[in-house]
């Protein structure tokens, strides 16, 4: 008896102990849980590992985080390897700057990215030869370098943040207009890469504009430096200028002005001249060596004007007609604009071998006024090439635009729809036959802008309808399960 009771106290005991043991069902529950945290914290430390071009994707309207098919190409064919240095301040360190980078950096092997903090490591300005807030592009192949500024105003420096001048000089504060890390680092790789940089001089010492900074802008991007240079002055012609521009002189060529540029001309030289005056002789006597000639009188185009500042400008303010067989004007889609022009006709060249090439022009019925009872009428050209084939083989290439506010800034600033400066551009482009004006990459504009004028029924419908009506079917849903148990 005593027996049996043991065994059943031993029993009892052995049933206390299995009570206090979870049931299976919930050991299997926590471990599948603990297998799930696991897989979670793997899967997030791989996460961790990935690009942030992989795990983010850029759905704002300016797309500042973009690379550029232009620069997903041009990586492509890189044979050099490329080393961009980030030089500044730790704590200034924009974090746009920083995505961008690393998105352009996974673009290929050859591309190696460094930030280098010059209050840590002071030599570094010296190693670089540079300032502090820069960015340094070094071809490891050949050594070249060019340096970027990472700040300044978009008007009229080169760099990756643009900051409104007009705003600074008016509050004194300032206003982050674009940002221009694609084009400004491809054009820097694209530099270093080529062996010698081509120059473009523009003359001074005949009352001449400055050159359209947005214009300017993208002749440094394209991949040209720009000098300016008084020929009397500074001894000549310089010895490595590839294209001379002359634009809009008031003031005559002196007679050995003239022979220095037509002796630069003899040897195969270019020349870009916008002139809308007939009373400069040398320059005038420079065009008709060429074969062209400048007309009295503004130039109008009874069929092609703008019919809304007719008030204001009468014919003389014209769409003209654009050549879709040159290399300047053949890519153009958009109308130009241009304001009292002056009309150009061809005349018999004082050189031989000369040919002319007409890229702009008047209808036939473009009008030439000289005064109220003196008028001329048909197709004027506005804008021109002419080449001379030397006995050399060598051939000197002149460009002339007889339309002095082409690039005015006021004009381009309000009707940034016209191509006048994709044409100017052009026009300066079609000199060199290795660069396309494709490598000019614009800058991104970080203004904000209103989505309540953004045309997008796709992402209206998922977030205002689909989206909300798919988490009500499924509570729904599991309500009505749940009601049934």
């Amino acid at each position: 008896m005593d027996e049996n009771k043991n065994m059943t106290n031993a029993e009892v005991q052995q049933a206390d102990k299995s009570d206090k043991r979870a049931p299976a069902p919930v050991r299997l529950a926590v471990a599948i849980s603990a297998v799930v945290i696991a897989i979670v914290i793997l899967f997030s430390l791989f996460l961790k590992q990935l690009p942030s071009n992989v795990l983010e994707y850029d759905i704002s309207s300016n797309k500042l985080y973009e690379v550029s098919d232009v620069t997903k190409e041009f990586i492509g064919t890189l044979k050099d390897d490329i080393e961009i240095t980030v030089i500044q301040d730790s704590t200034q360190l924009d974090e746009r700057l920083v995505k961008f980078l690393d998105r352009y950096g996974k673009l290929s092997d050859r591309i190696k990215i460094s930030y280098v903090d010059p209050i840590e490591n002071p030599s570094v300005l010296d190693i670089y030869e540079t300032e502090t807030d820069s960015v340094v592009v070094q071809d490891m192949t050949n050594g070249r370098k060019n340096i970027i500024n990472i700040n300044g105003f978009d008007t009229y420096e080169e760099s990756i943040f643009g900051y409104d001048y007009m705003y600074y000089n008016y509050y004194q504060t300032y206003r982050l207009n674009s940002f221009d890390a694609d084009g400004q680092i491809t054009s820097a790789i694209n530099s270093v890469m080529n062996e010698r940089t081509q120059m473009i001089y523009y003359l001074t010492g005949h009352g001449e504009q400055d050159m359209n900074a947005t214009v300017e802008a993208s002749i440094y991007k394209v991949g040209y430096k720009t000098q300016k240079v008084n020929l009397l002055k500074d001894g000549g012609m310089p010895d490595d200028c590839d294209l001379l521009v002359i634009y809009v002189p008031t003031n005559d060529l002196a007679d050995d002005e003239y022979d220095m540029i037509i002796d630069y001309m003899n040897g195969g030289g270019k020349a870009l001249l916008l002139i809308d005056d007939n009373r400069l002789t040398n320059f005038a006597t420079l065009m008709a060596d060429f074969g062209l000639k400048i007309n009295d009188g503004m130039l109008g185009d009874k069929s092609n004007y703008y019919t809304s500042y007719f008030q204001t400008f009468g014919y003389y303010c014209i769409a003209p007609n654009l050549s879709s067989d040159s290399s300047i004007t053949k890519s153009i889609k958009q109308a130009a604009m241009l304001v009292y022009p002056r009309g150009m006709t061809r005349i018999t060249a004082n050189h031989k071998n000369v040919s002319v090439e007409t890229f702009m022009n008047t209808s036939s019925q473009g009008i030439c006024y000289y005064d109220e009872n003196n008028k001329a009428e048909g197709a004027f050209i506005v804008g021109a090439v002419a080449t001379e084939t030397l006995p050399s083989g060598q051939k000197a290439r002149m460009t002339v635009i007889s339309a002095a506010y082409i690039a005015d800034t006021d004009l381009t600033s309000s009707y940034t729809n016209m191509s006048n400066l994709d044409i100017l551009l052009n026009s300066v482009i079609a000199n060199f036959e290795d660069v396309s004006s494709t490598m000019n990459i614009p800058a991104k504009s970080v203004q904000l802008v209103n989505n309540n004028s953004v045309n997008t029924p796709i992402w209206n419908a998922l977030f205002i309808a689909i989206i909300p009506l798919a988490f009500l079917a499924v509570g729904f849903v599991t309500w009505n399960t749940r009601r049934k148990r």
